[in-house]
């Protein structure tokens, strides 16, 4: 029994196929989803996410354009394209929920394209997402890094509440140096050679 996902299969092959130059690709796209054995609701589905792509490509380039970084629209891998017009139709045309769709392509990218595409379609798709406000944008923490925050913090709040601890300590050491030194300067005013300080 066919599933959603086959007939995002149909659409991406579909639309690999206009981007060929194929002009009779609606046409035959009946065929293409008989032998796949994609009937009934699917079916329908198939042909409308097809119609909505192709007739929404100027808007969905634009946007894909708006947020390439270091690529341009025409250097793409011709199927990585297609599977991101869906995606992105999918998202912004239908509605449909951001986290599946952003997996479908991702499933796509796997099956049909290079190694490096699954990767490479969830970057863009994301950032899409989040300069249209769809994906909440998170703050990623360096592990470790809050932990040795809230430690540092912990040791400040003591020196400024007068913990003794370290202050204490500087401060000792600080005298016993001061009265070495004393010692030091008395001795050479009554002749003798000075010692070397912490022997």
């Amino acid at each position: 029994m066919a599933t959603v996902s086959h007939v995002r299969e149909a659409v991406v092959q579909a639309l690999y196929a206009n981007e060929l130059g194929n002009p009779k690709v609606l046409e035959q796209f009946e065929e293409h989803l008989r032998e796949r054995r994609i009937k009934g609701k699917k079916r329908e589905l198939a042909k409308s996410y097809l119609r909505g792509v192709l007739g929404a490509l100027s808007e969905l380039d634009r946007l894909l354009e708006k947020n390439l970084i270091g690529w341009e629209l025409k250097s793409l891998d011709k199927v990585d394209k297609q599977i991101l017009r869906l995606a992105l139709y999918e998202i912004f045309k239908e509605g449909n929920p951001y986290p599946v769709v952003i997996s479908e392509a991702v499933k796509l990218a796997n099956l049909y394209s290079e190694a490096k595409s699954g990767k490479f379609i969830n970057g863009v798709l994301h950032r899409i997402g989040v300069a249209e406000g769809i994906i909440p944008a998170k703050v990623v923490e360096i592990p470790g890094k809050r932990e040795k925050e809230l430690e540092k913090g912990s040791q400040l709040k003591e020196r400024a509440n007068g913990g003794e601890g370290e202050l204490k300590k500087e401060g000792q050491l600080e005298g016993e140096s001061g009265n070495r030194l004393e010692r030091e300067k008395g001795r050479e005013e009554e002749g003798e050679s000075p010692s070397q300080l912490g022997t």
